[in-house]
């Protein structure tokens, strides 16, 4: 055996392998207990999921509809099953013999969180739509408000060039008058 260590744990009295669980293990060392999770949190495993529209997806080679169910809609279970029967049942007669090319319309299966954080763009879509539309409305309404404002002007130079001719042509009629009166 010849090593100081060996001779260290012989001495010990703990035999060979006593030395060496020592090196092991260290009281500081934290202990992980089984079904302990340490590191990230991962997600819950069995998030409740809610039906959000349909996909389609092609076929591959060596693809099972059971590789398919588990990928794209979740747990194969016998009611996701259901539903892939559901929506396919016009264009697919068996399910289980699927080749390489074919379409299979799949449920869409998103979590509750992904749900909300849909619904949530979808309404900050339409509050966005809302405000180009209502910013829109008001461009136009400044806009005939100017064209109305154009109009006034044009319509009130249109007037006093009427009263200024008006005038003038009182002044005309009346010089002809004096002429004839004094003529």
């Amino acid at each position: 055996l010849g090593s100081l260590a060996t001779a260290v744990a012989l001495q010990g009295g703990g035999g060979l392998f006593a030395g060496l669980g020592a090196a092991i293990w260290s009281p500081r060392r934290p202990r992980v207990r089984p079904g302990q999770r340490i590191g990230a949190r991962l997600p819950p495993m069995n998030e409740d999921k809610v039906a959000s529209g349909t996909i389609e997806v092609v076929v591959g080679p060596g693809d099972s509809l059971g590789h398919l169910v588990c990928k794209y809609v979740g747990d194969y279970t016998e009611e996701n099953l259901e539903r892939v029967r559901e929506l396919n049942k016009a264009s697919i007669a068996d399910l289980e013999l699927l080749s390489p090319g074919m379409v299979l319309v799949l449920p869409r299966m998103i979590t509750l969180n992904e749900a909300q954080a849909e619904a949530d763009a979808e309404r900050k879509d339409i509050e966005r739509e809302a405000r180009d539309e209502e910013k829109k409305r008001r461009l136009e309404e400044r806009k005939a408000q100017r064209e109305l404002d154009r109009a006034r002007r044009e319509a009130e130079k249109a007037m006093r060039r009427a009263v200024r001719a008006a005038k003038e042509g009182e002044q005309a009629d009346s010089a002809d008058v004096a002429k004839g009166v004094l003529g």
